[in-house]
C-alpha cells in the first residue's frame, strides 16, 4: 500500500507567508454571520441533522481511515464513531483490544451495527448512540480518538467534550485528534459563500452540520488549561491532494494533536 502522501496523488507542501495572507484576506472579508435565532435553531436540531446526513449517505460518504493504525493504543473510545470508518479498521487490526464507539446519531450507530454484522470476526465491541449514559468507568480508558469530531461541535460546547474525555481517561491516557486547520481549502470556499458563517472560523454546511477550523494554539489552550493535559504533539499537516479526473489540485490543511492526561494536584 502506498503512503498517504508523497505519492502521485498526494504530496506535501509548505504553507508560505504569502499564501497565508491571501487566504486570511478572503476569510476575514466575510464578516456577515448568521442571526442568533438561526444559529440556535441549527444547534437545537443538531442530532436530527446528523440523522438526516447518515440516512442520506448511508456508509458511502467517508473512506476507511487505515492511517490511524500507526497512532493507536489499545483499550480505546472513539467519539463520533459514525459508521465505523475509523473504528472498523482498528477492530480488524487489533483483535485483542476493547473498543467503545459513541455517536450523536442513532442512524450512524444502526448503520455501523449493520456493517459490522457483515464482518466475521470475534471482537469485543460496544457501541453507544450518545454519552447520556455511562458507557464505561471513569478513569478506565487508555486512548480517546477525536477524528474530525471536535470541529462539528459548537465552540461553546468544546470544553465540555474535553472534560468528558478527561473523566474517562486513565492518568497517562491519550487523546489522539485530527481535524480541520485554519485556512484549509474548505474554509476558503465557505468564506466565498453567503449564509455559511456562524462565527469566527465556524460554519454551517449545506446539510446543516457544522465545521470549525482550528489553530494549533487554540487546541493547546483548550486541552492544557487547568493543567489537566500535557501536549505531546500539536502540528499542522499540509497536503496537496490531486483530483486527476477533474484536473484539480486541492490544498488541504489539517491539525494533528496528541494530549496526555496529567495528575492534577488537587485530586
Amino acid at each position: 500500500m502506498r503512503p498517504f502522501f508523497d505519492s502521485d496523488i498526494v504530496i506535501n507542501f509548505n504553507l508560505s507567508v504569502e499564501a497565508i495572507e491571501k487566504e486570511k484576506k478572503i476569510i476575514e472579508n466575510n464578516k456577515r454571520v448568521l442571526f442568533n435565532y438561526q444559529k440556535d435553531k441549527l444547534i437545537s436540531e443538531g442530532r436530527k441533522n446528523w440523522d438526516k446526513f447518515y440516512n442520506h449517505y448511508k456508509t458511502k460518504f467517508f473512506k476507511d481511515r487505515k492511517w490511524i493504525k500507526v497512532e493507536f493504543v489499545s483499550n480505546s473510545v472513539k467519539i463520533g464513531c459514525g459508521v465505523g470508518n475509523t473504528l472498523i479498521p482498528l477492530l480488524l487490526e487489533y483483535e485483542n483490544c476493547n473498543f467503545i464507539g459513541i455517536d450523536f446519531s442513532k442512524n450512524a450507530i444502526n448503520l455501523l451495527n449493520e456493517k459490522w454484522k457483515n464482518i466475521t470476526c470475534e471482537i469485543d465491541i460496544t457501541i453507544k448512540d450518545d454519552m447520556s449514559g455511562k458507557v464505561c468507568e471513569f478513569g478506565s480508558v487508555n486512548v480517546i480518538l477525536l477524528i474530525y469530531v471536535l470541529s462539528s461541535v459548537p465552540p461553546e460546547k468544546m470544553l465540555t467534550v474535553v472534560e468528558n474525555c478527561y473523566n474517562y481517561l486513565k492518568v497517562g491516557g491519550y487523546i489522539i485528534l485530527r481535524d480541520y486547520g485554519l485556512y484549509d481549502l474548505t474554509q476558503v470556499r465557505f468564506a466565498n459563500k453567503k449564509g455559511k458563517k456562524i462565527s469566527e472560523n465556524f460554519y454551517v454546511r449545506g446539510d446543516n452540520t457544522f465545521v470549525y477550523f482550528f489553530k494549533t494554539e487554540e487546541l493547546h489552550d483548550l486541552f492544557c488549561q487547568n493543567n489537566k493535559f500535557e501536549q505531546i504533539e500539536n502540528k499542522y499537516i499540509t497536503r496537496i491532494v490531486k483530483n486527476r479526473k477533474r484536473k484539480l489540485e486541492m490544498k488541504r490543511i489539517w491539525v494533528q494533536s496528541i494530549f496526555r492526561k496529567k495528575i492534577v494536584e488537587h485530586e
